[in-house]
């Protein structure tokens, strides 16, 4: 999740929107909540950003206390005190005024109090997101921050959609096996794609992350090796091809095998020769295609016909 407080907006506040107050029994700096409210207003609006904020109790620990009241958040980072700042008392303690925590809060920045509370609770360890967070017990539900999720879902959905469409069936079959997904020798070429789609669908940011590793292509090709038992894998052994130890794992066996050419393509062409699933979804992805191919065709030529 994305901090709610930026390193970069912590040093400013520290540097421009803190000082240490006189007569107080404290050395640390007290941030200017009325000026840093105004501030959180003023981007939010520039960036059209909405003005309410939800805020939600995560599911608690038993003996964990939901409701709490906070005075202030220290960011010892920044020697910032951050707080509703309410006097000094006559032992020259800071007064501070409390920002009650309940089960469900609702925050209309729009007001300057409740924006005051959100410069606050937002820092708070207790907070999903917060930049000193420390087993939350809150969650935030920013309607900004949810769109901006849900845009960057649509455009990595369609990145990848677009990416699948242009695969053929043994890159589809490659894909599949890199994710761990199962291929039976008859999978045909439309439910191996519908499958990959819909694994795109229930997972975009996880399987656009795996598909941009470098090391993908070989890491499928090893894992079809070992689903193929071309290469074993052992308990104490590890990756294993013809008693020869490719490594512990597979980033090891991947490691090793870009270091030996010979040893890579002697594994890599036994997959390819192997591999009846991948050779059977490539003939049926031909096939669609000379379909799709002699039905353009009829159609073109229909076209012509008419006119």
């Amino acid at each position: 999740m994305k901090t709610l407080v930026s390193q970069e907006e912590r040093a400013y506040i520290a540097k421009n929107l803190s000082a240490r107050i006189e007569g107080a029994d404290t050395m640390s700096r007290i941030v200017d909540i009325n000026a840093l409210a105004k501030r959180i207003q003023d981007a939010r609006k520039a960036n059209k950003e909405s003005m309410i904020i939800n805020i939600d109790t995560i599911y608690l620990k038993k003996g964990k206390e939901a409701n709490k009241s906070i005075t202030f958040v220290k960011d010892a980072e920044y020697d910032c005190l951050y707080g509703i700042f309410a006097g000094i008392d006559g032992y020259k303690n800071i007064k501070w005024s409390r920002v009650q925590m309940v089960d469900t809060i609702q925050l209309n920045l729009e007001h300057l109090e409740d924006c005051k509370r959100w410069a606050v609770i937002r820092m708070h360890s207790s907070v999903e997101g917060s930049p000193l967070e420390n087993d939350p017990t809150y969650k935030i539900h920013d309607p900004s921050i949810e769109a901006q999720k849900t845009e960057r879902r649509v455009t990595i959905v369609q990145k990848l959609f677009d990416v699948v469409d242009r695969m053929d069936g043994l890159e589809i079959a490659e894909t599949m096996r890199y994710l761990g997904l199962n291929l039976a020798p008859s999978t045909g070429f439309k439910v191996a794609r519908a499958t990959l789609l819909d694994t795109i669908l229930r997972n975009a940011e996880g399987t656009y992350d795996l598909l941009s590793l470098k090391t993908r292509s070989m890491e499928a090709k090893i894992k079809t090796a070992i689903e193929l038992s071309i290469v074993q894998e052992h308990p104490e052994k590890g990756i294993m091809y013809n008693q020869v130890p490719l490594g512990i794992n597979i980033n090891d066996a991947i490691d090793k095998l870009s270091k030996d050419k010979p040893l890579m393509m002697s594994i890599f062409s036994l997959v390819e020769q192997k591999d009846t699933a991948a050779h059977n979804l490539q003939d049926d992805y031909l096939s669609l295609t000379d379909k799709k191919k002699e039905n353009k065709k009829s159609s073109d030529e229909g076209d012509n016909i008419k006119m």
